[in-house]
């Protein structure tokens, strides 16, 4: 074998195993849910000016950096405390990602009564961080959040729980 071939041949051999780490390294992204371009799952967001009704069958409250592997967080709420995620009782539909304090407060204090009541509340761990986590196997709750149209820019959101 030439020289020059034994050197191409070290090359391909050093260039694979630098790529090997790389493979077996990437996480394993989900198969189904709606992706975004970045290939993580999409949410859906509260939007001010109309009526955002969600049935849920699971709430959570958690740091949004405990949900950023998995769903596309923004990069402007990757360092909040506190974000919930609502999950619709429509397997299909995205979750809500929940951010403003005005809907945050109202639901944590629903969520301790709905507890008290018999939902099933526990804590699990996702990417290091403690999550807590409301599930209802029945009598789900549909949450409806709103701004009125001609509110100012930073009015709180209203809240209603049926």
């Amino acid at each position: 074998m030439h020289y020059t071939a034994r050197v191409k041949n070290m090359n391909e051999i050093a260039l694979i195993i630098c790529l090997i780490p790389l493979f077996l390294a990437a996480k394993n992204k989900p198969v189904f849910g709606q992706m975004t371009l970045t290939g993580d799952l999409a949410l859906d967001w509260v939007k001010g000016g109309v009526e955002n009704v969600v049935k849920v069958s699971k709430i959570e409250f958690g740091s949004a950096r405990a949900y950023s592997n998995q769903y596309n967080i923004p990069e402007y709420h990757i360092d909040k405390a506190v974000v919930a995620l609502l999950y619709p009782v429509d397997q299909w539909s995205n979750p809500v990602l929940v951010t403003q304090q005005s809907i945050l407060k109202p639901l944590e204090a629903k969520c301790a009564e709905w507890e008290a009541a018999g939902a099933t509340a526990n804590t699990v761990k996702i990417d290091g961080a403690t999550v807590g986590r409301l599930t209802f196997s029945e009598d789900e709750p549909t949450i409806t959040m709103f701004k009125h149209k001609k509110a100012a820019q930073f009015a709180p959101y209203e809240v209603k729980f049926e």
